[in-house]
């Protein structure tokens, strides 16, 4: 919910939390890296193709971020 704020600071539009999983800094950035093709600017993503994959199996409780990382050969 902290994260959730700090990003509200910078959103023109009031943000939802979609889902919300445990991660270390090391799978931030293989995410930022997996995403880099939709990154807008800094932090925020199109929310498409791998990433919208991500979310839907996170929120579905389908798997872990650790086992999509290691499916995705991240």
């Amino acid at each position: 919910m902290e994260r959730l704020a700090e990003g509200q600071t910078f959103a023109h539009q009031e943000l939802t939390l979609l889902v919300e999983t445990y991660g270390t800094t090391a799978d931030e950035a293989k995410l930022h890296r997996v995403f880099a093709p939709l990154r807008l600017r800094g932090e925020w993503f199109r929310y498409e193709g791998l990433l919208r994959e991500l979310v839907m199996m996170l929120s579905l409780e389908e798997g872990t971020l650790q086992s999509w990382l290691e499916a995705h050969d991240v």
